[in-house]
This record gives structure tokens, sequence and C-alpha cells, in this order.
């Protein structure tokens, strides 16, 4: 399975609520990577518990090259400002 990774930023709650509500909408597996860290994308709690005041990676596992360009676009939204 192909891993598309993105660097996003997540610095405010609002931020944190409109991505897990973006990639809540995937049916394909996302995971966040923070340093030794890795946790599901769909849960908010689990992003909590990261450090969100530096970038984080982005990863959806997919071989679907519609639904990866679609990832690619959600994720310019949330690239750091």
């Amino acid at each position: 399975m192909l891993e598309t990774t993105a660097v996003i930023t997540l610095d405010t709650i609002q931020r944190v609520k409109n991505f897990v509500e973006v990639v809540t909408k995937y049916d394909e597996e996302i995971t966040i990577k923070s340093h030794r860290y890795e946790v599901n994308a769909k849960s908010i709690m689990a992003i909590f518990s990261l450090n969100l005041l530096e970038p984080i990676n982005v990863c959806l596992y997919c071989d679907d090259s519609s639904v990866v360009k679609r990832f690619v676009d959600d994720m310019k939204g949330f690239e750091k400002i």
C-alpha cells in the first residue's frame, strides 16, 4: 500500500477541529507522525496528546490515485500559514 505524506500545522483548536472533520470523510487509514509517536488522525483526543507547536506529518495509506489527489488538495488547507 502506498503511503502519501503531507506536512501540516495544527496550532489552534479550530484547525484541529477542521482537520478531524476533513479526515473522517476518508475510509482509508490516516495517521499522524510526530517525533516517535504515531496516532490515528481521526481521533481528536489522540491529536491533542501531541506537541502541536511543531509541524506534523500526516500519512494516508491508499493506492487509489483519485483519493491521493483529494487528500493532497485537502491537506494544502492545513499547511503552515
